[in-house]
């Protein structure tokens, strides 16, 4: 009896801690446009063509947290105007860049 009950305590644990891992490795690929403070979840890197030169460009595919609608943007323009979800947590919420 005493075996179960420590197996069990240890099976939560483990599940605790891969409950903490997961949702902070989903946090990393949290981002937040600063001026509204809506925040994205980040899906992957894709490629976008460019209108005017006809060339294939890196792009963010990511989605909004707030009604799951899904954007793309140019990655370097991504990487100007969002902010990771940590270091906004860290700034208190202030615009950082």
């Amino acid at each position: 009896m005493y075996v179960l009950i420590i197996g069990m305590g240890v099976a939560l644990a483990i599940l605790a801690g891969l409950l903490y891992y997961s949702n902070k490795s989903q946090k990393s690929q949290i981002y937040v446009y600063p001026k509204t403070k809506n925040q994205y979840l980040v899906k992957g890197i894709v490629k976008m063509k460019d209108i005017n030169s006809g060339e294939w460009t890196d792009a963010v595919l990511y989605i909004s947290m707030k009604n799951g609608h899904h954007y793309v943007r140019e990655k370097r323009q991504f990487l100007d105007k969002f902010v990771t979800l940590k270091d906004w947590e860290e700034s208190n919420g202030c615009k950082i860049r």
